[in-house]
């Protein structure tokens, strides 16, 4: 008798367990939103330290999941509950995105103002955010979508926990400009990931002016004073004129410069494997030039949503560093000249890395062809390719992918001959010769009838190609996501079969990152 009571206790609470799993998406979730909604009718120190990390994680992704309890309005994340709940001891990850942080920046000027202070005064600021001081363990940083914050407002945090941080998220900023590199470069060095997406306000220049400078001497540090905030938007365009200032002025041991100068220098970031310049859109490519000098160490790199043309695109590729291996270059309207220069060549280019991973997503300049060419190149290395938007690229492109790289070559050296003699033979018929009007006839007329290469003639497999195993090439996943031309079932059954060992990506909805880069090196 008692089996059976425990049998249906066991039953019933396994019914209940699954009442409560449709109900609530998680019972953990659901417990903290209640403690964090009567926060300030909790004993905050009876917690553990597990159970305060838990509650200040969630208290600040409320903005991205959704907060669980009806009827009772969500809390909204404040600088004094995460100091609260804070662990200075072991907190390593802190997103402060979801806190407003323009109350402070208000509070701060009108404080300014009653004061009648001349120049920028932080104290405020500095107040609210001290305990940051205190984590001794902060590694990860994310301060993201302020559209209020300025690069003089972002540094007293950053000489708080900038020596500690090894990853730096301050995307979706379009108030910040190139000081904000400045003071990164000198109060982070150790920085490994530096985020500044869709920070419109940054130019670049500075790039251009990197060297070794001691960061213990606090006189290398430009600080901005008061009135030259409220030009931090046409601070981006930077002469030689201010930088020959700025240099003056360090050579007077100087830390406070005059309202019309502006930090035009920074210090070389050694450390610095992954940068995100996406959606910048004020950055002039030409100022990316030397991002060699700047980051020697950069591994990743990503510059998408810039409108960047085919030509600069080329000069920007055999510019990056060598140590180069990942990069993202989606949603530019680059081509022929950008493809080409990713494959080194010393006989055609300065292309000096070997990239593993590649993103061409909504690039739609770019056709099989061009595309073929890179795949050959790279096939020793390449292992991530993502290819989402790009309609121009047909069928035939997957058929190059179960050729051997040597086949692939011949085709285009072939196509790439054909090309030039027919543009010698056109060259060599002058349109003021007319002594023999039926000769030039004939020859145009047999120029016409010579077989143009096309991209299917190109890429069209054969039966005396000689198809090898996906295996001996390095492409592991390949993303084809939203594109029709290659989601018929029959093209699909061909690909599965013949590469069992690749990945294939149909609907990718998060898009492409690097984070698979860090499992390779």
């Amino acid at each position: 008798m008692s089996n059976r009571n425990s049998l249906s206790l066991n039953i019933s609470c396994e019914k209940l367990l699954n009442l409560n799993q449709k109900k609530i998406p998680n019972l953990e979730t659901y417990c903290l939103d209640y403690v964090l909604s009567k926060l300030d009718l909790f004993n905050i120190e009876q917690y553990t330290n597990d159970i305060k990390e838990k509650l200040l994680q969630r208290m600040l992704s409320l903005y991205q999941n959704k907060f669980t309890i009806k009827n009772i309005p969500q809390p909204q994340p404040t600088i004094q509950r995460v100091e609260q709940l804070i662990n200075f001891e072991t907190t390593s990850h802190l997103d402060l995105s979801s806190i407003n942080m323009n109350k402070y920046i208000i509070s701060n000027s009108n404080n300014n103002n009653n004061n009648n202070n001349k120049h920028f005064n932080n104290n405020n600021l500095i107040n609210s955010f001290s305990f940051l001081s205190k984590c001794k363990k902060l590694t990860n940083l994310t301060i993201s979508g302020q559209s209020t914050i300025t690069s003089d407002k972002l540094l007293p945090i950053l000489e708080m926990v900038g020596n500690s941080l090894q990853r730096l998220d301050i995307s979706k900023c379009p108030r910040l400009n190139d000081t904000i590199i400045h003071y990164i470069s000198f109060y982070c060095p150790n920085l490994e990931y530096l985020n500044l997406e869709d920070c419109i306000g940054i130019s670049g220049a500075v790039f251009q002016r990197a060297s070794t400078y001691d960061i213990k001497n606090k006189n290398n540090i430009i600080k901005l004073n008061n009135n030259n905030t409220n030009n931090n938007n046409n601070s981006n365009n930077i002469s030689t004129n201010n930088s020959q200032n700025n240099l003056n002025h360090l050579n007077n041991n100087s830390t406070t410069i005059n309202t019309t100068i502006t930090p035009v220098f920074m210090n070389k970031m050694l450390n610095l494997i992954e940068l995100n310049l996406s959606g910048c859109k004020s950055i002039n490519p030409k100022n990316l030039y030397c991002l060699k000098t700047a980051f020697p160490s950069l591994k990743m790199f990503s510059f998408a949503k810039n409108f960047l043309s085919d030509e600069d695109g080329s000069v920007l590729v055999q510019t990056l560093p060598s140590s180069l291996i990942s990069l993202d270059l989606s949603f530019n309207p680059i081509g022929r000249l950008t493809l080409l220069s990713l494959v080194p060549n010393s006989k055609t280019n300065w292309t000096s890395f070997q990239l593993k991973s590649l993103s061409l997503g909504y690039c739609r300049c770019i056709n099989a062809f061009d595309l073929s060419a890179v795949l050959a190149g790279l096939y020793k290395s390449l292992e991530y390719l993502s290819i989402p938007g790009c309609f121009q690229i047909d069928k035939s492109f997957l058929d190059q992918i179960l050729l051997s790289p040597s086949t692939i070559l011949s085709n285009i050296a072939s196509a790439t001959t054909s090309l030039a003699n027919i543009n010698s033979n056109m060259d060599s018929i002058s349109p003021n010769n007319t002594n023999n009007n039926n000769n030039s006839n004939s020859q145009l007329s047999g120029i016409s009838n010579q077989a143009l290469p096309t991209t299917n003639s190109i890429l069209t497999t054969t039966n005396s190609n000689k198809r090898k195993s996906i295996d001996v090439v390095a492409l592991k996943t390949l993303d084809i996501s939203y594109c029709s031309q290659f989601l018929s079932s029959s093209t699909l059954t061909k690909l599965n079969q013949n590469c069992k060992q690749m990945k294939i990506l149909r609907y990718n909805t998060v898009g492409f990152n690097h984070n698979h880069i860090y499992s390779i090196y």
